[in-house]
């Protein structure tokens, strides 16, 4: 009779620790799929690389009507044409807005064109996800200061193979010139003078950067953001932090002149 008692005292002392043991794997196993979630979004289920890239611009209008049209310009002597180009203005840009309409019917392109305007007095971060989710997540979002404009007519093809190349490239930014000095901006000798910390700070602060619509998606479904704000280099900058965890090791620097930015705006 001592034997049983005995016994049945090993065996649900061993019962405890089995269950622990399977609860502490559970746990474990948990945290590794979580992990394993937020370095890999689901989207890139569906990227492939034996499909031309489509490229969306999304830029705000500005009440300079010249700065418009040099951006829209270079844009269209692109010679890849995957692309297609969604303009955010309110009414106070709705004379520039008109305009550069005018321009783009001209020119008979169109078709390539959708135009949004803000309910409210400024344009939002909000209007920017606004279009962001309106573009497929495969679709490589091409984000501009509208006091920028490309450098050459082989960016985007250049750009195309570089997210054709891997399923690792995820994020792009590039080298830059100031214009009218022309001055090269390198962006890998800034590299070098910054803590490793502060590098997601150099993409994120790129006047143009080109992501995948389905990264700032997924990003945004995991923290709580004010969207009301206006939308500015800062306000992008720190949207665009929230990608960083994700994103990591698939940020690419290119040690290339993509694009001209005004210093004079």
């Amino acid at each position: 009779m001592k034997f049983s008692r005995f016994g049945f005292a090993v065996f649900c002392t061993l019962s405890v620790f089995i269950a622990f043991g399977i609860y502490i794997s559970a746990r474990y196993v948990g945290r590794q799929n979580a992990l394993a979630e937020l370095e890999e979004p689901s989207f890139l289920e569906v990227v492939t690389l034996d499909k031309p890239k489509e490229f969306a611009f999304i830029i705000p209008v500005t009440a300079n009507p010249r700065e418009n049209t040099k951006l829209v310009e270079t844009i269209f002597d692109q010679e890849y044409d995957m692309y297609k180009i969604i303009f955010l203005y309110t009414r106070k840009e709705e004379k520039a807005a008109q305009d550069l309409k005018h321009y783009i019917v001209k020119e008979n392109k169109g078709g390539r064109v959708t135009w949004v305007e803000s309910k409210g007095e400024t344009i939002t971060l909000l209007d920017y996800c606004h279009a962001v989710f309106s573009c497929q997540n495969e679709e490589i979002i091409f984000s501009i200061d509208p006091a920028s404009w490309l450098a050459h007519k082989q960016v985007l093809k250049k750009l195309s193979d570089i997210y054709s190349i891997s399923q690792e490239v995820w994020v792009t930014y590039s080298d830059f010139l100031i214009f009218p000095s022309l001055e090269k901006i390198d962006i890998a000798k800034l590299q070098k003078m910054i803590s490793p910390d502060r590098k997601d700070f150099l993409w994120t602060s790129s006047h143009v950067k080109t992501f995948y619509a389905g990264l700032l998606k997924e990003s945004l479904s995991d923290v709580k953001l004010n969207l009301d704000r206006p939308l500015t280099d800062t306000s992008i900058r720190e949207l665009l932090m929230v990608t960083k965890d994700r994103a990591k090791r698939h940020i690419r620097y290119i040690n290339e002149v993509f694009y001209l930015y005004s210093a004079q705006s």
